[in-house]
């Protein structure tokens, strides 16, 4: 390999460093091709549900590294949310939840907590659980 290609590589790869989504566990399961474009939007969507839900429930910030909740946490309320809206929020979040199944521990750890999945069990079953999700969500093709 030439040094210029190397000089590419590196500079694409800063580049792509700076997306917070490529410095998460997530992130890493779809750079590394375990799980295609439509689940890790399934993931990503799924963070924001969860924020989106704790925040209008009054639930304080999770310890999160995941930038896709922190920004979905980080929605203003100019207003406190009305019980309808709650309950909204809390079907969205239940029924993410319920798709999941038996995947649903591993892929809320990683998704709000960014911890990865141990061992390609564990790899497999959130790739399992992010693929209903993603038809669950309507992100499929």
């Amino acid at each position: 390999m030439s040094p210029g290609m190397i000089r590419q590589m590196v500079q694409t790869a800063h580049a792509n460093a700076r997306d917070p989504l490529l410095r998460t566990e997530l992130g890493r399961l779809f750079l590394d091709k375990f799980i295609e474009a439509e689940e890790c939007s399934a993931g990503t969507k799924l963070a924001e549900i969860v924020a989106d839900y704790d925040h209008k429930k009054g639930i304080p910030p999770r310890s999160a590294k995941s930038p896709d909740y922190l920004g979905g946490y980080g929605k203003s309320l100019r207003e406190e949310p009305d019980q309808k809206t709650i309950a909204k929020a809390e079907e969205r979040y239940l029924s993410a939840l319920r798709v999941l199944g038996a995947s649903k521990d591993l892929v809320f750890n990683l998704v709000v907590y960014d911890v990865a999945p141990v061992g390609f069990d564990g790899k497999l079953k959130v790739k399992n659980g992010l693929c209903d999700l993603a038809k669950h969500l309507g992100l499929t093709r």
